[in-house]
């Protein structure tokens, strides 16, 4: 009723009046978005970003499918000079139900630094007519957006390794301070950041060589955030660790682990600062005094104990930290999870850390640090990457912290695909940085692509088992990473050599392989070889050589357009015997047929010549990728080499002919034996339409006798006209033999009775075979007779008895 528009005294008089009452407001739909969740929450400018929106329809029918978008904005208010990101079909939504829907959108490359809004707005376009218009956007999540690396720019860690006048206590301690961004890092090497966080733990791999002062200065990095003396400590409160002789233990000869030198060993816990909840096996730390803090603190403690089971199936549980008689590892057993302000962690980073130090050469405790501005899901999807990381703590590492630090990434990203599924895919957009750059080994340590290298576990768990993964972590304590996964997959029945190429062929993820999108509907797709994206035809009478240089466990692909023009196309592996070297291939032929070659088929592997003769259909490839691999997962093993794709004017076939020849003239007879090997190309064809094939190279021998005296030819090699052994097709049960040009063969006869002569042989024959046509089949056998009466005074009979073996290339 609205009485604050017409007033109760008028509804009243109408109804004594007995005018007709108001007919009530139309039924109508109402969308709103009820939340909203973005991942990563900073991205680099030109990078995607998933984002994750509830629209709920709050009205009193049914709202009719519509369409949500995705704006960038300097605010949380949706204005005309937001930029568009994306949009996102959202179904029918029933009354009081909401859709939870999931899109990926990428950041302009153009724009500007800074922390930015995004803005979603439910039925963005329009098409649903809803009891209220105005309220359809939400502005609350915010996005930072980073200039990416340039360039030629160099990161701190770069700078600081460039300069030699550092030794090598500096240079760890530098790279600590700008992983933390501490003020303290002198400004000639503050560069770009370099995403990874790593050097803590490389810190702690070469504690053991580092100074004493050097250590002092360290200590503080190792603590966790509520710790009295940590680095946080003296980034939020400014009070700067004391590094003074109570507040650690005389080192001696030994150094103390990290951390316990700043550590106090009475109250060590700044209860001014931090409060905790206890939520089954973790302890989670928030800001005392922050209701906001501590409801979050209370959710991340439900999902951790929801999320371990999960962990818990695949990999040991992490280890309890001994913290109720431990100094400095907060008070209790528990996992202790920090919520830390994401203004003071770097780049807004969460991370794991260990407590114990020796190069991670035996199974350690942990504690995780998380952002605490993330919001769920993707603080969800942190979480459960920072506890696989605690989980894998719990192993030795047999060749240390940094030689693992690519697989412990890689296991801790697929392992949100694992929890998650399709329900939430945030490990996706890092999947470019892997699929961008396959040349590279699988544990190279190029920025990002240890959380883009979770798809060979992802694969690995969808082709074999996720166990799988069980079984490379308990190998991990006894074998190098890469060597761990050969051990796990000998352990399984099969190796590298096998699951490594089919990994390969996976990464493809376009027709017809797309298994990835399948198992968890991901469209990313590796990146061909610059300058063989398949943008450039190949054209005839061409070679062109695909450069190799592949280490261990990587891999390259190679996209060819092959061009109308082209006859005959001719792979020619040079890495044939090469250790480690595997070549497959996908065959897309000109009906749209896709073929695959796979490793086990060997048919690219194993050969050094796989032809293709266009003017077959089985064989009339229009589009042809070539992905050559590296299997070994030992780096001295590297594949080199030029293999080449060339392309020819004709088809070439090697045959062999055979045959016996018996002529009858006037002054006797001869009876004649011949064999012999040649190789023809396939011709594009007569000017009748017919298929025809020219000799390249080859010779025949015959051998036999005239008269009463034996006597032996030997045609010599000879090149195009060799008309007396050039087959054309005539009809499917005909084939010509001879030249539409006098066809003229001279062999030089020596006879027992020592006169040497020549003889010419000019016949045309029409032969009459029953068998398919030659080239149809890899193997065509073809036989026949030929008769020929020559006209006239003093002619002659010949008859000849033939078979010819026609094989297609070379191979």
């Amino acid at each position: 009723m609205r009485t604050s528009r017409w007033g109760a005294g008028l509804l009243v008089s109408g109804m004594v009046l007995g005018l007709p009452q108001m007919a009530a407001a139309a039924a109508r739909p109402d969308l709103r978005i009820s939340a909203v969740s973005v991942a990563p929450g900073s991205v680099l400018r030109g990078k995607p970003v998933t984002v994750r929106l509830s629209v709920r329809n709050t009205g009193s029918v049914k709202a009719r499918a519509s369409t949500a978008r995705v704006y960038l904005s300097t605010d949380a208010v949706k204005s005309k000079g937001d930029a568009l990101l994306g949009s996102v079909a959202v179904k029918a939504i029933a009354k009081g139900l909401t859709a939870k829907v999931t899109t990926t959108v990428t950041v302009s490359s153009k724009t500007a630094p800074a922390t930015y809004h995004l803005v979603v707005c439910a039925d963005a376009l329009g098409k649903v007519r809803e009891s209220h218009e105005s309220n359809n956007c939400l502005g609350t999540r915010t996005l930072k957006v980073t200039k990416p690396k340039a360039v030629g720019q160099s990161t701190s860690a770069d700078l600081v390794d460039a300069d030699p006048s550092l030794d090598a206590d500096t240079k760890v301690l530098y790279k600590v301070y700008a992983d933390f961004g501490d003020s303290r890092l002198p400004a000639k090497y503050h560069g770009a950041s370099d995403g990874e966080g790593t050097a803590l733990v490389v810190a702690a791999d070469q504690w053991n060589s580092l100074t004493q002062a050097t250590r002092d200065l360290l200590d503080p990095f190792f603590l966790p955030p509520f710790d009295k003396g940590s680095w946080y400590e003296a980034a939020v409160y400014g009070v700067h660790a004391r590094r003074s002789q109570e507040l650690r233990a005389t080192a001696g000869a030994t150094p103390l682990p990290p951390g316990q030198g700043a550590c106090l060993q009475t109250a060590t816990i700044d209860t001014d600062h931090w409060a905790y909840v206890d939520n089954g096996d973790v302890r989670v730390w928030y800001v005392k005094g922050d209701a906001a803090q501590e409801k979050k603190a209370g959710t991340v403690g439900t999902q951790a104990n929801a999320i371990l089971p999960h962990v818990n199936e695949l990999f040991r549980a992490p280890l309890a930290d001994g913290g109720s008689t431990t100094a400095c590892r907060g008070g209790s057993d528990a996992l202790d999870v920090v919520l830390g302000s994401g203004t003071v962690l770097h780049d807004g980073r969460s991370y794991t850390q260990r407590w114990v130090a020796n190069g991670c050469q035996s199974p350690s405790p942990a504690y995780v640090v998380l952002n605490s501005s993330l919001e769920e899901p993707y603080l969800d999807a942190i979480l459960v990457h920072e506890l696989t990381h605690a989980a894998n703590d719990a192993y030795k590492w047999a060749t240390g912290c940094k030689a693992g630090i690519w697989l412990t990434e890689a296991t801790a990203e697929w392992m949100e695909d694992y929890v998650y599924g399709k329900n939430y895919q945030p490990e996706q957009y890092l999947a470019p940085s892997y699929l961008d750059t396959t040349g590279l080994a699988l544990d190279d340590p190029a920025k990002e692509r240890y959380y883009g290298a979770y798809l060979f576990p992802f694969f690995l768990s969808h082709d074999l088992a996720p166990a799988v993964m069980t079984d490379v972590w308990n190998d991990m304590e006894s074998y190098a990473p890469t060597a761990s996964l050969q051990v796990a997959l000998q352990g399984r029945g099969t190796d590298l050599e096998q699951e490594w190429p089919r990994f390969v062929l996976d990464n493809w993820n376009q027709e017809p392989r797309t298994d990835y999108q399948t198992w968890d509907d991901l469209t990313a797709h590796v990146k061909p070889a610059t300058g063989f994206d398949g943008s450039v035809p190949v054209k005839a009478a061409t070679t062109i050589p695909l450069p190799v240089n592949l280490p261990h466990l990587s891999s390259q692909t190679y996209v060819f357009d092959i061009d109308d023009s082209v006859p005959y196309l001719e792979f020619d592996n040079t890495l044939v015997g090469t250790p480690g070297a595997d070549v497959q291939a996908l065959e897309k032929l000109k009906d749209g047929t896709w073929r695959e070659f796979p490793a086990g088929a060997d048919i690219w592997t194993k050969r050094s010549t796989v032809p293709f003769c266009r003017a077959e259909a089985n064989q009339d490839v229009s589009e042809l990728v070539v992905m050559v691999s590296n299997t070994s997962y030992d780096p001295a093993t590297v594949v080199t080499g030029s293999p080449k794709l060339v392309a020819k004017s004709g088809c070439p076939y090697i045959g062999t002919i055979s045959g016996t020849e018996h002529t009858t003239t006037p002054d006797g007879t001869a009876n004649v034996t011949f064999s012999g090997t040649v190789e023809l190309e396939r011709d594009q064809g007569d000017p009748l339409g017919y298929p025809s094939y020219s000799l390249v190279s080859g010779s025949i021998t015959t051998s036999g006798d005239a008269d009463d005296n034996g006597c032996t030819a030997t045609f010599p090699d000879q090149t195009d006209p060799l008309g007396y052994f050039e087959l054309r097709f005539v009809t499917p049960t005909s084939y010509f033999l001879g030249n539409t040009a006098t066809p003229t063969m001279n062999a030089l006869a020596t006879c027992t009775n020592g006169v040497t002569g020549e003889s010419e042989n000019s016949a045309q024959a029409q032969i009459q075979v029953a068998t398919a046509q030659p080239g149809k089949n890899s193997d065509d056998t073809l036989s026949g007779s030929t008769q020929y009466v020559e006209n006239g005074a003093g002619g002659y009979q010949q008859e000849t008895d033939w078979s010819w073996k026609l094989t297609r290339g070379s191979g």
